[in-house]
């Protein structure tokens, strides 16, 4: 089935949860649900627990979502955050990227202006 909008989760670094628990991303979820009751397909990827989601988001983006959105807070899970934006859009040059979460609430002056970044979606 084809994937309509990608959501990720990034890395954190803050723990190695190979050994413990994850919160499940439920701005994430919020964000899907309205998507979904509207007929889109939507994909999450958790880079928390996800060793192989450089292929997964690969072969999804091959598809041509309609965007990605990704959430992020400050500090180094925004790191991870402009890493995969920039990845992305290294490899996926057209694919619209939409970044949301609250580092992009705190800045979205500072998040707009990273090239790879389409658009800002403060809270």
């Amino acid at each position: 089935m084809k994937t309509d909008i990608l959501l990720v989760y990034p890395k954190l670094d803050y723990f190695d949860f190979t050994e413990g628990l994850v919160e499940p991303p439920l701005g994430l979820y919020a964000i899907a649900a309205p998507c979904v009751k509207k007929g889109y397909t939507v994909t999450i990827i958790d880079q928390r627990i996800e060793s192989s989601w450089e292929e997964i988001i690969y072969d999804i983006l091959s598809n041509h979502p309609i965007c990605v959105g990704i959430g992020s807070m400050s500090g180094p899970q925004l790191f991870h955050t402009m890493n995969l934006v920039r990845w992305i859009k290294k490899n996926f040059p057209n694919q619209l990227i939409v970044i949301g979460g609250p580092h992009a609430t705190m800045l979205p002056d500072q998040v707009i202006s990273v090239p790879e970044v389409d658009i800002v979606v403060p809270l």
